[in-house]
């Protein structure tokens, strides 16, 4: 009963728990949702630098499309999501850009509908912006990813997902997609975060701080702040020549040429444009170079060095497919043949121009319809996305409630149930300590009657023992004097011994009664014989009985059955085993006391042997009875029938 108390008071320390504020809904982390083998495979390309993915880009290569084959989108998605978003940047870095574009989107449609791994989607975002940026032909797409990746990168606490170096990569792309999409003051917003995120780290980020300077210039030109543009480009003036980075020195010329142009300084222009070196790995330079000498050198009125480098460009334009430098060609030759040529080639020149223009115009307006769709439709996909996440949100919280709501109920119901368990098992213990020691106090109050009709019996039949020894004396029959004196000996002896015992061995309480017999057939002149039978186990059961049970009813077929009957009388007593009983059966052929009287002595103290007998069936829980009955055939005489439970 001690543990009741301690549950209920359990119980109430955790109603406060279960009342308190809901938490917001914990997503899994992608490390625990993502197959172990691709996580480590992905985080190992991702450890590796540029010259170790150039040395190895076609292991790299297949080995990441046999992963893809493995985790098909279908059995893992997380997994394959994870591997085309990797697969995407070693593609964009090999110069695949097409198939770059199209893994990068397949990451992307997953990381979309689980935007809370912000990471991996700025870094969709940012590749897909870079990537289209590089194929110059989806200037308006790529300005929508790039702005993308650039407005996740100023959200509070982005410091903690992407390193800096990534997060400058994204603004400042972002600022170059605004600026030809002409978008200026955007470009110029996310070029002023690139560098004022790359500046303190400018001694170990040399590539992400000369790049941002570099578009941060660039900008300011565009938007003619030439202060400002020529301060950025004194900076990285300074930066490229006090770590000798030669790679970067054409970028600064070329701004500087565009510099000296935007305000008048075409021989300054010019010096800076014949300064920069063509690269290798971009054989259109030349064409492009060309086309501003064309501009500077009829700008400066150099009709001759203008026509030079008109013809050289005029031999390159051939096979060249990009509309822009189409465009940027026809504009710089219409321009020196208005000036310098003949009427009728001037005119040609223009209408091409005006041909070429509309036609780039139109496909670039085109294009940015097209766009400007597709960024409606990628926006309203987005918006369907983020009203079935918060959908979702509401419904997992309200779920969350109503579970909280039913927990309480049913910790309420069950503090309930325990009080009035609580209450009931108290009370029940309560009756069962009141029973018990009504049962106690009855017990005792049996044992001590029985005791105190004991102490009566024994007077009376010690000085009947007495004077019939006292007579065998006196007609000397010492030899039947010294038995019975020996028998009664022995069974004072029993009788004290007994008196304080609840449970006696039933073998000794045989034998008390034996003795009894003899004494009371010996005392009566042998008017009566007597027979007693137990089983043949009892010596080896070695059970215990109450003790004087039996005797009540000896002394009762002796005193009553027995008296004044004119012929022999005889008394059996029957003991057997019954079960958790002993079955006992003492029979008479004196007077039918079943049907007749008792004396109040006797009357008494079968009344106390059969309370003893229902206390002892109530302790021992075991049957117990008593019943007097005729004899069965019909003579004269009683039968009684005990079934005395027993203990070992």
């Amino acid at each position: 009963m001690s543990g009741y108390p301690l549950i209920f008071i359990f119980m109430i320390a955790l109603l406060p728990s279960c009342i308190q504020k809901p938490v917001q809904a914990q997503h899994p982390k992608l490390d625990e949702i993502v197959d172990k083998g691709v996580l480590l495979y992905v985080d190992s390309l991702g450890k590796l630098d540029n010259a170790a993915l150039s040395a190895h880009y076609k292991d790299y290569y297949e080995g990441i499309s046999k992963k893809l084959h493995e985790f098909p989108p279908d059995r893992d998605t997380p997994s394959h999501a994870l591997l085309a978003l990797r697969f995407g940047i070693i593609l964009n870095f090999g110069g695949v850009y097409d198939s770059s574009i199209r893994y990068t989107q397949d990451a992307l449609s997953y990381f979309e509908l689980h935007p809370y791994y912000v990471k991996q989607l700025l870094i969709c975002y940012g590749l897909l912006g870079l990537t289209l940026n590089n194929t110059r032909e989806h200037h308006f797409k790529a300005n929508y990813y790039a702005t993308k990746a650039a407005s996740i990168c100023l959200l509070p606490g982005m410091d903690t997902v992407l390193k800096t170096g990534r997060r400058c990569q994204c603004l400042y792309v972002a600022a170059e997609t605004n600026m030809l999409c002409q978008q200026k003051e955007q470009a110029l917003r996310f070029a002023e975060h690139a560098y004022a995120l790359i500046a303190p780290q400018k001694d170990s980020s040399f590539s992400h701080y000369m790049r941002s300077v570099s578009v941060l210039a660039g900008a300011y030109i565009e938007i003619r702040q030439y202060d400002s543009a020529r301060k950025y480009l004194t900076i990285a003036q300074n930066y490229a020549d006090a770590r000798e980075l030669d790679t970067y020195q054409d970028d600064v010329k070329e701004l500087k040429m565009k510099y000296f142009l935007a305000v008048g300084k075409y021989d300054s222009s010019l010096k800076y444009l014949s300064l920069i070196r063509p690269p290798d790995s971009e054989p259109g330079y030349l064409f492009y170079k060309y086309c501003y000498q064309v501009r500077l050198y009829t700008l400066l009125h150099r009709p001759a060095q203008a026509a030079r480098s008109l013809a050289l460009a005029e031999r390159l334009i051939k096979g060249r497919t990009d509309d822009d430098e189409s465009v940027n060609f026809h504009r710089n030759k219409a321009r020196y043949l208005s000036l310098y040529g003949d009427r009728n080639a001037a005119e040609k020149s223009l209408l091409q121009y005006d041909s070429i223009s509309r036609e780039f115009y139109r496909k670039d307006r085109l294009k940015m319809f097209l766009s400007i769709e597709s960024e409606y439709d990628l926006a309203d996909k987005q918006k369907n996305l983020e009203r079935l996440y918060e959908t979702n949100k509401k419904t997992t919280e309200n779920i969350r409630q109503k579970n909280k709501l039913l927990l309480i109920s049913v910790l309420g119901i069950l503090v309930l149930a325990l009080v009035i368990l609580s209450l009931l098992l108290l009370t029940r213990q309560r009756k069962l300590v009141t029973a018990g020691q009504l049962i106690r106090s009855q017990r005792d109050k049996i044992l001590l009657e029985q005791r105190l009709f004991r102490t009566q019996m024994e007077p009376h039949f010690i000085f009947s023992t007495l004077s019939s020894m006292q007579n065998l004396v006196r007609n000397h029959e010492n030899g039947k004097a010294i038995l019975y004196l020996n028998q009664f000996a022995r069974l004072l002896r029993t009788s004290l011994e007994n008196s304080q015992a609840d449970y006696v061995p039933a073998t000794e309480e045989i034998e008390a009664l034996r003795d009894y017999l003899s004494l009371q057939a010996i005392r009566f002149d042998d008017r009566f014989d007597y027979a007693l039978n137990t089983y043949a186990g009892l010596d080896d059961d070695e059970i215990k009985i109450p003790p004087m049970l039996l005797q009540p009813f000896v002394e009762r077929a002796i005193y009553q059955g027995m008296k004044d009957l004119a012929y022999k009388g005889m008394i059996s007593i029957d003991i057997n085993m019954a079960g958790p009983g002993l079955h006992c059966v003492i029979m008479d052929n004196g007077a039918d006391l079943a049907h007749g009287t008792d004396d109040g002595y006797s009357s008494t103290a079968i009344h106390i042997a059969t309370k003893r007998l229902e206390m002892i069936s109530k302790e021992l829980n075991a049957p117990a009875s008593f019943t007097v009955s005729g004899r069965p055939d019909n003579k004269s005489g009683t039968v009684v029938t005990l079934i005395i439970p027993y203990r070992y």
